[in-house]
């Protein structure tokens, strides 16, 4: 009859926090961590050529160091590359079929986007110089991660960046 008053101030000393089985798995997904692992551009040449354009290969890796699996439903954001010409947003890039995290491992993800030729122009010299000369520039992944948490949807903010090329002309 004693035991239910010892469990009191253990209550009391965990808070409702204590409680929440969710709560865990939120923080080991705040730890995740994100990082752009590789840009790769090519060149899609079709017939009239205004129908061209450039597709980028985006590699993702994600990292859950915690103990617990994690089930990301949707991972997504937009591409943006900065260098000595300034910063441009060249697309949104999202990883559909969302990734499985064992504990403690790490995943690489892949999706394409799709520039059109018409989009490719204002970016065309800073694309030029820092995919096919190498000059410095570092592409940047924003967006957001949505995590299902005990069946809940839970977001959390996704950004990832790779510095490439030299900073000699």
């Amino acid at each position: 009859m004693r035991w239910p008053w010892l469990l009191l101030p253990v209550l009391l000393g965990t808070g409702c926090a204590g409680l929440d089985p969710a709560e865990a798995y939120r923080a080991a997904a705040r730890s995740l961590n994100f990082k752009l692992e590789g840009v790769h551009p090519r060149m899609d040449l079709q017939f009239p050529l205004d129908r061209s354009g450039l597709v980028l290969g985006v590699d993702l890796g994600v990292e859950n160091p915690s103990g617990l699996r994690l089930a990301a439903r949707t991972l997504g954001g937009t591409v943006h590359l900065e260098g000595a010409q300034g910063s441009f947003p060249l697309g949104v890039v999202s990883f559909p079929g969302g990734a499985v995290l064992e504990p403690a491992s790490r995943k690489t993800l892949r999706a394409e986007i799709r520039l059109p030729y018409g989009d490719l122009r204002s970016a065309w010299k800073l694309l030029e110089g820092v995919a096919l000369r190498g000059q410095a520039g570092t592409w940047r992944l924003e967006g957001k991660a949505t995590m299902e948490v005990l069946g809940l949807p839970f977001e959390l903010p996704l950004r990832a960046s790779r510095r490439t090329g030299s900073a000699s002309p």
